[in-house]
C-alpha cells in the first residue's frame, strides 16, 4: 500500500518445492563368494549414493546399486545395511538388514605327481577349512583333512581332471578350484630277451618298449648296472663262467619298468 492506503499490483508467484522424502534401499541381497560377499538393492526414488554399513558401522559409499565387501574374514557371518543420500547429502532411513558369510577359499598349490599310473596329489592348507573334498573327472574320490591322496590303479596314458574344494569349520563346502589335467604314463612293459653265444662274446637282443628312452642290462643280479640307449649289446664273458641277464626299460621320468625274461649263457 501506498501512504493513502491504496494496494498495488501483486508480485509475481514465488513456487516452492518440498524436497521428496528418501525411503530405505529394499531387497538388499547377498551374494556369497570366495572370501567375500555380494550386496545389491533397489534404488529409492531420489537417491544419488549409499552408504554401506557392516554390523552398524560404516565400511564404504559407491553410486551404485551393488557392492562387493572384500574384507571378510571365513567362518564368520556379516549384517549389512544401506542407506541412500539425496544430492543435498541427506540421509534415509537405513534398510532392513540382510546376513551371510563367505565361501570358505580353495587350496593352493593344488599339484599331482604323476608315476606311471599312479598320481600322488597334494595341496595347501587353508585357513579357517576344517576338511577336503577331491573330485576326479567330477566324481568324489577323497574326503578328510589330511593335505594329499595317492590315486592308483589308474589307467595309463589317460587324462584326468581334478578339482577340490574346502569345508568351513560349520560343515558348509566352497566352491571347488578350477581344474588341474594330469596324464598318467604309458604302461612300461618288460621287454623279452634272447642271448646269442659266440664263444666268451654273449650278444644280447630284446624288444623294444614303447615310451622308453634307455634300457638297464642286469648281470647276475649284481647292483651295478649298465644303462644303454639302443636294444642290443654284447658282453665279454670267460671260458667256462655262466652269466645270467635280465632287462629293464627306463622312461624320460626315470620310471624303471618291469624285469624281462632271464637268459643264461656259458663262454666256450
Amino acid at each position: 500500500m501506498d501512504n493513502i492506503g491504496e494496494e498495488g499490483p501483486q508480485s509475481s508467484p514465488l513456487e516452492l518445492l518440498t524436497e521428496v522424502e528418501l525411503i530405505a534401499p529394499s531387497f538388499l541381497n547377498t551374494t556369497r563368494q570366495i572370501e567375500s560377499i555380494g550386496l545389491s538393492w533397489d534404488s529409492p526414488v531420489g537417491a544419488e549414493q549409499f552408504l554401506i554399513l557392516r554390523d552398524d558401522v560404516l565400511i564404504g559409499s559407491t553410486f551404485e546399486t551393488s557392492y562387493i565387501d572384500q574384507t571378510t574374514t571365513p567362518n564368520t557371518t556379516y549384517c549389512y545395511k544401506i542407506a541412500a543420500l539425496n544430492s543435498n547429502g541427506i540421509s534415509s532411513p537405513l534398510s532392513e538388514p540382510a546376513c551371510d558369510k563367505p565361501y570358505i577359499g580353495t587350496p593352493d598349490n593344488f599339484t599331482g605327481l604323476i608315476s606311471q599310473n599312479t598320481i600322488q596329489l597334494s595341496w595347501s592348507n587353508v585357513e579357517g577349512a576344517n576338511e577336503y573334498s577331491l573330485f576326479r573327472n567330477g566324481t568324489a574320490i577323497y574326503n578328510g583333512s589330511e593335505l594329499a591322496f595317492l590315486d592308483d590303479n589308474l589307467n595309463y596314458g589317460t587324462a584326468y581332471n581334478y578339482t577340490i574344494s574346502s569345508f568351513d569349520l560349520s560343515g558348509e563346502e566352497g566352491p571347488q578350484s578350477d581344474p588341474i589335467e594330469l596324464i598318467t604314463h604309458i604302461q612300461l612293459v618288460a621287454p623279452t630277451l634272447s642271448v646269442e653265444a659266440d664263444t666268451t662274446s654273449f650278444i644280447l637282443n630284446w624288444s623294444s618298449v614303447a615310451s622308453a628312452t634307455s634300457y638297464k642290462i642286469y648281470v647276475d643280479d649284481l647292483p651295478n648296472t649298465l644303462e644303454i640307449e639302443t636294444t642290443t649289446y654284447t658282453f665279454e664273458g670267460e671260458i667256462g663262467v655262466q652269466n645270467c641277464f635280465k632287462i629293464r626299460a627306463v622312461n624320460e621320468h626315470g620310471t624303471i619298468g618291469p624285469e624281462s625274461n632271464q637268459e643264461c649263457a656259458t663262454g666256450n
